[in-house]
């Protein structure tokens, strides 16, 4: 999803969302300061893994998100959850972004 919001400010957005205190338990993978990173969440014989990365545009920025279920049930749990994962993802991440836009984190 582009955005005119630049880089810095959206990754300013996402440091204060790790910060803060959890509303569910997961751990955090890999962070690329400045580019994106990555956190995982355990479920019965499941990994989620979730990948934010923004990029910087002409226009702002390009922000994606990408996201894996790995493990013993990761066939059907995909089957059955797959698509409302992605769903609830791009509509998070919209409203991040309109909240970013309007906003302007200080």
């Amino acid at each position: 999803m582009e955005t005119s919001v630049s880089p810095a400010v959206v990754w300013q957005a996402w440091e204060r969302g790790l910060e803060q205190k959890r509303k569910f338990s997961y751990e955090i993978l890999e962070v690329k300061k400045g580019e994106g990173f990555s956190i995982r969440c355990k479920a019965l014989f499941i990994r989620l893994i979730f990948t934010h990365t923004v990029k910087p545009t002409p226009r702002g920025s390009e922000i994606c998100y990408k996201a894996e279920i790995k493990g013993f049930f990761a066939w059907p749990v995909r089957w059955i959850l797959g698509q409302k994962i992605k769903k609830n993802l791009g509509m998070a991440l919209k409203a991040v972004v309109y909240e970013l836009e309007n906003k302007r984190v200080k």
